[in-house]
């Protein structure tokens, strides 16, 4: 039942699609609906596509079995991009955090693997010398796992 669910939201927009632009043909050719309405009804149709298309399962939360995945994250590395300001020479560093996510379905027989980065923050020196740091941990993500998630 949850693989019919998954791929019946998977494709969900296509039927959708379908019934929406046979009723517009059948409209047209009874005259019931005019050019003017047809804009409306292009507006209402592109709404409830959108719809379907934001209920559509993801790959990074759905197994192709229907089951959501289990999630396991680690901390990979963080890496550092440094910019400088050439009129006053001053540089701001921008850190950036690795995580990879091993998902596994439920019965342990699918595997899916991907790469997500999240905002470390930034250090720098100003024009006049002066240091500042707004650095954000690494454990900070691995501890509260919903600001991974999102």
């Amino acid at each position: 039942m949850k693989k019919f669910i998954y791929i019946l939201r998977k494709i969900l927009f296509i039927p959708v699609s379908l019934i929406f632009i046979a009723l517009l043909l059948i409209l047209r050719i009874n005259n019931i609906i005019t050019e003017s309405n047809t804009l409306t009804f292009a507006l209402i149709f592109t709404i409830v596509v959108y719809i379907t298309l934001l209920i559509r399962p993801k790959k990074t939360e759905y197994a192709k079995n229907g089951e959501k995945w289990i999630k396991k994250y680690t901390f990979k590395e963080t890496t550092e991009e440094t910019k400088t300001n050439k009129k006053d020479s001053s540089t701001i560093t921008y850190y950036t955090h690795h995580f990879i996510v091993s998902c596994v379905s439920a019965d342990g027989s699918l595997n899916y693997n991907y790469e997500i980065t999240k905002n470390g923050g930034y250090s720098g020196k100003d024009k006049d010398g002066k240091q500042y740091s707004k650095r954000i941990a690494a454990k900070l993500y691995t501890k509260d796992l919903s600001k991974l998630e999102n």
